[in-house]
C-alpha cells in the first residue's frame, strides 16, 4: 500500500494517458471514414463537372449548327420570295 500512496499521481497519469490514447484511436477511425467519404464525394463531383462541361460544349456546337441552318433557311426563303 505504501507504493500506492507514493505513486498514486503517476498511476493516475498513466490511466489518463491510456484512456486518451483509446479515445484518440476511436476518433482516428471515424476521421478515416469521413476522409474516405469525402474522397468519394470529390470523385462524384468531378464526374458531374466533366459531364456538365462536355454537355455545355455539345450545346455550343449544336447552337452553331442551328445558326448555320437558320442562315441557309433564310437564304432559301429569300429566293422563294423573289419568284
Amino acid at each position: 500500500m505504501s507504493f500506492l500512496k507514493k505513486e498514486w499521481k503517476a498511476i493516475t497519469v498513466v490511466i489518463w494517458l491510456i484512456i486518451i490514447t483509446i479515445y484518440l484511436s476511436k476518433i482516428n477511425g471515424q476521421l478515416e471514414a469521413i476522409h474516405a467519404q469525402n474522397e468519394k464525394t470529390i470523385s462524384t463531383i468531378d464526374s458531374i463537372e466533366s459531364v456538365a462541361i462536355s454537355t455545355d460544349a455539345a450545346l455550343i456546337d449544336f447552337s452553331k449548327e442551328i445558326k448555320s441552318v437558320d442562315a441557309k433557311l433564310l437564304a432559301i426563303a429569300k429566293r422563294l420570295r423573289r419568284r
